[in-house]
């Protein structure tokens, strides 16, 4: 590779060091393109390169297209238009190639690349790339997209490096797998949050401990609490009137035993109270969901009925 450490334990130690920095940057980008973008920089400047792009796979058409995450040192615009003007099947061109083989590629000299085997060799000779290399990046055994980089000057291949890479792949895939499950659950949070804020009934959220996670403007007129006030408390705690608080803890237990439960998905009436003290009657409809991270939760959808007797039935 490009700028060969003096030593074998510096080689290791600049491969620890990007491996490093990379699990961190996880934890500082914002989103999954940023993220990658920021990988790229760190790849190209731990080893000297000149540019570096992202080609994702399209699982439905079977090729790989050129994203709009890239990272370049110098004026490559020629070179970057040809490969988003592409897409490339198995096999073809250095990213398709790395998808067939399943592991990293180096590419020492582009000029003597023949047909399909890089078709953008022109291209990238006017532009004064020389040599390149690519690596897939993969969530287990899945391709999620490859990594290719480029430099000015002749790349040797590294049969150390090639190993480094292949890891480096399986651990980026990971992450970006990880990005992907944040921006997903952001994504649930805002259009949660929209339905919330419009529903006429009060909307309550809680885990399967029965914490809340989501309270809606209307909860907040029928029971005092403010959503802050109410986020991560026992929603027993909040809305129903402490002589029935077992009843309903111990129905949240039994239904986490044996998933069976009375009152799921149907309009019941029960007992509950306001932050101020005042006890009357909500009409009720439960419903289990799924949760990425617990497993499931459960909505309720909540409106005052009156001040009537609940029957004992559905205080159970």
């Amino acid at each position: 590779m490009v700028s060969t450490p003096a030593s074998y334990a510096e080689y290791l130690e600049r491969q620890l060091a990007l491996a490093m920095t990379l699990a961190t940057l996880a934890t500082e980008t914002k989103g999954v393109a940023h993220f990658i973008a920021r990988c790229q920089e760190q790849i190209v400047r731990a080893y000297n390169l000149s540019m570096a792009q992202y080609w994702t796979l399209d699982a439905t058409q079977q090729t790989l297209q050129c994203s709009d995450v890239w990272f370049s040192l110098a004026s490559v615009h020629e070179f970057r238009r040809a490969s988003k003007e592409r897409k490339y099947s198995k096999g073809v061109g250095l990213p398709g190639r790395v998808w067939g083989i399943g592991s990293p590629l180096f590419v020492p000299h582009l000029s003597m690349e023949m047909g399909t085997s890089f078709p953008r060799k022109e291209i990238a000779l006017r532009a004064g790339l020389m040599s390149g290399f690519a690596f897939p990046v993969k969530n287990g055994p899945l391709l999620r997209g490859v990594l290719e980089f480029y430099s000015f000057v002749n790349i040797d291949e590294n049969s150390a490096d090639l190993l480094f890479f292949e890891r480096l792949g399986n651990v980026i895939g990971g992450l970006i797998e990880e990005k992907q499950e944040q921006e997903n659950t952001h994504r649930q949070e805002v259009i949660i949050s929209a339905i919330l804020k419009k529903c006429p009934m009060a909307m309550v959220a809680i885990d399967a401990r029965g914490l809340v996670t989501h309270w809606s403007p209307r909860a907040q007129e029928i029971f005092g609490w403010s959503e802050e006030e109410a986020a991560g408390q026992q929603l027993g705690d909040l809305i129903i009137p402490e002589r029935y608080r077992e009843q309903h803890n111990q129905g949240l237990l039994k239904y986490l035993r044996t998933r069976s439960a009375i009152l799921l998905d149907k309009v019941v009436y029960v007992p509950a109270c306001h932050l101020d003290g005042r006890e009357f009657v909500i009409e009720m409809k439960v419903s289990e969901f799924a949760l990425p991270a617990e497993g499931f939760g459960f909505v309720a959808y909540l409106n005052v009925a009156g001040e009537a007797d609940v029957p004992e039935m559905e205080l159970k």
